[in-house]
Order: C-alpha cells, then structure tokens, then sequence
C-alpha cells in the first residue's frame, strides 16, 4: 500500500502584532519528513509507527509549521500548498490513500480556510481513496474540510499530550479502511459560540464534560472517533468557533446524531466558558498573601494573555514590571522574547552588569522595562524537553540569557517560544520547582510541565493579544458580533 503524508499547522491569530514571513515557517519536504519517525510530539511520529508495522510505501510530501502570528500571506501559503499537492498529483494513479496533519485554524491573506481549500483538492485528485486528517483541539473546522475526508481525528488533551497518539489513530483506521473493515463517513455541527481558550483544559470544566459523551459515544458499534475542537477565537473567520465532529463506520446518521446532542450539550454549557481572572494588582497582591504562608512549591502567575503559543508577542512588561516592583525573593520570569537585549547581555558578560531594554518591542501592551541588571547565564537554548510536551525530543529554544534585576531572574530568548517546558529554566541555571514565584508566559500547556511543581496558578488579566475577553477585540467576520445576537433557542440543524 502507498499512503502519502505531510501537513501543515499555523493557528492564526488575527489581532496578533507578529507577522509571518515565509522565513517563519519550518518546513520538512521529501524524505526530510522522515527525520519524525519516532518523536513522541507529533502525529507524523505516531502515523510511521503503523506504516512500518504494515508495511506501506510512504509518500513523503512536505510538513510544515510556524508559531501562531498573523495571517499567512498567500504567495507563501501556495508555495506550501503545492508541496503538499505536487507529489500526490504525480503519484494520484499509484496511491492507495492519503493523511494530512493540519491545525484547523489557519488563515491566509485571501484565503479565509486553507484546510478546506487543500483537502478539496486532495479530494479530486484522488478521487473515492480514502482520506483522512489529524487536528488540532483548537480547530475552526468548516462543512467543505469535513465533507473532503473520511474520517477526522483531534487531539482529546488541553495541553496537547496527546499528538502521537491521534497520528497513530488516524493511521489504524487508515489500515482498516485499506482492509475493507471499516468504511468512515463524518458529520459536523457548529453551534454559533466563540468562546475564550483560557477554560478549554480537557482536565476539569466544559470541554471536560463534553469530551466524556464523546468518550461514551465511542464505546458503542459503529463508532469510529467522536472530536470534540474547542476552536480557535483568536482567528477572525465566519467559520470561527466550538464544532464537533463525528466518525462512524458507514453510519452518516448516527455520526449526525452524535453532533447534534454534543453541539446542543455545548450550547447548554455556553456560560461555563467564560471565566473572569483577577487583574495585575489584585494577582500581585494574591501572591503575596500566598507566600505568607511559606509554601514549599512556587506560586505560578500565568501572563495568559501574552501566550505565544496563541499568538501573543510573548514581550509584554505589564505583568513582569508588577513583580519587579513587588521583588519578591526567589522570583524567576519565562520567557521574554527580546533578541536585541540577549545580544546585549552577550555582549555585557556572565557576572557583570550593564544597562537593558527588555522586551516591549511588538505591541501596545507595555513599553520596556529600561533597568540595571546582572547577567548571570547564557545558553545556546538547545537541549532535550522531557515533560509531557517534549517526551524526550530535541529543542532549540535559540540563544538565551539570564538577567537578575533585585531579587527576580529573567529569562530572555532570542526566539517566540511559549514557556511551556521547565528546560526553559533549567537551562539558564534555575530550578524552577526551588522558586517561590514564577512569572510564566503561556495559557495552559505549560501546566503538563509546572503544575506538578506549582503550590498555586493565578492566571492574570493583562493586556496582550490573547487575552480571555474576547470582547475585546474588533472582530469584523464572526457570525452577527458581538456574540449576544445569536438568537438564545439556537438550535442545530
């Protein structure tokens, strides 16, 4: 059998003050892709374990992704689509079936759904061979993507834990498709709701309740995977939103069923979502009564708003001047993103003081935070992560450095990265669990890696182009905004 693969992943967030140059994108086409055969992190890794136990011959396209920022422009994405289609055009007559990885919440300059664009011309290039597609939770799916597959299959965890596993998924039920033992057929509903990242953890709240139905729906016959993607509200689509999709072995109306009891269960939850956070002084003065109390493991304030992994600058000073203010012992920020300032302390040396400018360079959100500081390390930002996000995989995190202004340590990087792993820490030389307060910039995957570490997490309402009141932001294509016109008796189709 001859199974093409590849895919492509930007979540976009269209208030986000960082572009995306072709120059962004990581790209692996050809055998390149093959370098994933084994890494615990990704779906690729998970679909070549089942290709090597059947034996397939895989065609490698090309796997391409880029941190959450602005709007992909579209000489840059045709560039990436055509890797991805060029071979499967050339190799359509000999190919037995195609999986593709993507976000779900991609968009480009002109084109409002670039998964539905590509899988409907996968879809007529190979005409009635299966084709089958791993998402995102955070997915903005549309009727046209769903209805070009045979079967979907998103992650099931807030933080993702859980890539391998998906990509392993898609590719069995690619193998019973192959076999003639299973024949997968999908269904979607979208309830009219965008609602805010910051309460879609898998491990309690809304998206929890939800995904247990879609967990007893996959016990009975017939059903093949029930995904259950919170969205993405950040992305600025007419498609944007919670939607749930089904997978049922040649059953489109129980797959239908299943989507319409789980979109009206989502819309009976609407409230839950939305989740009001204390603001920076309240969450300062929150930390300080926490530390009053002497606990053994670090207070953690989350600059969620600031998350890189949705699209913020990850540079925001707001929240790190509040506790540079409050210096408290034992006080360590991750990560700002500032390539002129670890230049900088390069420059200055370990061991020795200079003035910086730290962060404050892409947004409105804060202007830096000009102060006297000690460098205490430096590292070249490549290690291996070992938590529940890195599973052991190689990282390269650029140059960082380590900054100490009183009693707090900042870590500053040369690249955007979410703090999502404590190797972030553990590489300029701190123990993040022997700190008394951590300062993280990220909105929920770093608690796979911290909150086993974490006495407490206040997560913090600061400015950013992330932030969980989504009201706050100009939407121009979402359903009839703001969200309170969408008539209250909704009901699905």
């Amino acid at each position: 059998m001859k199974i093409a693969i590849g895919g492509l992943k930007q979540e976009t967030n269209c208030f986000s003050s960082v572009p995306t140059p072709e120059s962004s994108w990581a790209v692996r086409s050809g055998e390149e892709i093959f370098a994933l055969r084994g890494t615990a992190s990704t779906e690729i890794g998970g679909i070549l374990s089942v290709a090597d136990r059947c034996g397939w011959e895989i065609l490698p396209t090309l796997f391409a992704h880029t941190s959450p920022s602005q709007p992909t422009d579209k000489k840059t994405y045709e560039k990436l689509r055509e890797g991805i289609l060029a071979p499967i055009r050339a190799h359509k007559d000999t190919l037995d079936g195609v999986i593709l990885c993507f976000h779900g919440a991609m968009t480009v300059t002109g084109v409002s759904d670039p998964e539905g664009d590509i899988s409907a011309e996968v879809r007529k290039l190979i005409g009635s061979k299966p084709y089958m597609i791993t998402l995102d939770l955070h997915a903005n799916n549309t009727k046209e993507t769903v209805d070009a597959v045979d079967a979907v299959f998103g992650y099931d965890t807030n933080p993702h834990i859980d890539m391998y596993d998906r990509g392993r998924e898609c590719a069995l039920c690619m193998e019973k498709t192959l076999a003639g033992t299973w024949k997968p057929v999908t269904a979607h509903c979208h309830p009219p709701m965008v609602v805010p990242t910051i309460n879609m953890r898998t491990a309690e709240g809304p998206i929890h309740k939800l995904l247990q139905r879609a967990f007893e729906w996959e016990q009975q016959p017939g059903v093949i995977n029930v995904s259950v993607f919170g969205g993405f509200p950040y992305t600025d689509c007419d498609y944007t939103g919670l939607n749930i999709v089904a997978t049922t072995d040649g059953d489109p109306a129980l797959a239908k069923q299943i989507c319409t009891e789980l979109g009206s269960k989502a819309w009976e939850l609407r409230q839950e979502f939305i989740k009001q956070l204390p603001d920076i002084p309240e969450s300062i003065r929150l930390a300080g009564e926490k530390l009053k109390t002497n606990p053994a493991l670090p207070v953690i304030l989350a600059d969620v708003s600031d998350n890189a992994g949705g699209g913020g600058s990850s540079d925001t000073t707001m929240l790190m001047r509040a506790l540079l203010e409050a210096d408290f012992p034992d006080s360590a920020v991750g990560c700002i993103w500032d390539e002129e300032t670890v230049n900088r302390a390069i420059e200055v040396g370990v061991g020795n003081t200079g003035r910086f400018r730290i962060g404050g360079n892409f947004h409105d959100y804060g202007e830096p935070v000009e102060t006297e500081a000690t460098v205490r390390a430096i590292t070249d930002g490549t290690c291996r992560c070992y938590g529940l996000m890195g599973r052991g995989d190689k990282f390269a995190f650029g140059k960082g450095v380590r900054l100490q202004v009183g009693n707090v340590h900042i870590c500053v990087y040369s690249t955007r990265r979410a703090c999502n792993y404590r190797e972030i820490f553990t590489n300029l030389g701190i123990d993040p669990a022997r700190q008394k307060v951590l300062l993280i910039k990220s909105r929920g995957h770093f608690r796979a890696d911290f909150e086993p570490i974490a006495d407490c997490i206040i997560e913090v309402d600061a400015p950013g182009a992330v932030n969980p009141n989504i009201l706050r932001y100009p939407y121009q294509n979402v359903y009839g905004w703001p969200v309170t016109e969408v008539p209250a008796d909704w009901q699905p189709e």
